[in-house]
């Protein structure tokens, strides 16, 4: 976990439910639900989320499904992310797996 993190979701836990956060996130379990969040929101190798997620900056590093608004997007390695997402900036690294759609986001993401 990053110490800038203010929320974390362990690998053994299952959240069900809609996050608020005004700070960062990160997802080492199952989580399903809604996230809106101004700062950052990582999904750890160990994460599986199916979600709405409106963020500044999201990273997936495991698996990712429905749809996420952010001004930047990253799948690292071995990511999998599949649904639809609205962002400024997509970085995908070698092996990662997206499958769905993408539009340009031409506004900044809303504090």
């Amino acid at each position: 976990m990053d110490n800038s993190t203010d929320i974390y979701i362990h690998k053994d836990a299952q959240f069900n439910g809609n996050l608020e956060s005004k700070g960062s996130i990160e997802i080492s379990g199952v989580f399903i639900g809604n996230i809106k969040c101004p700062e950052n929101v990582f999904i750890d190798s160990t994460a599986t989320v199916t979600s709405e997620i409106n963020a500044l900056h999201v990273t997936v590093k495991g698996s990712f499904y429905g749809k996420i608004i952010a001004d930047e997007i990253t799948l690292l390695k071995d990511s999998y992310l599949e649904g639809n997402i609205t962002t400024k900036k997509l970085i995908m690294e070698k092996g990662a797996v997206f499958v769905g759609n993408s539009k340009k986001l031409y506004e900044k993401i809303a504090s």
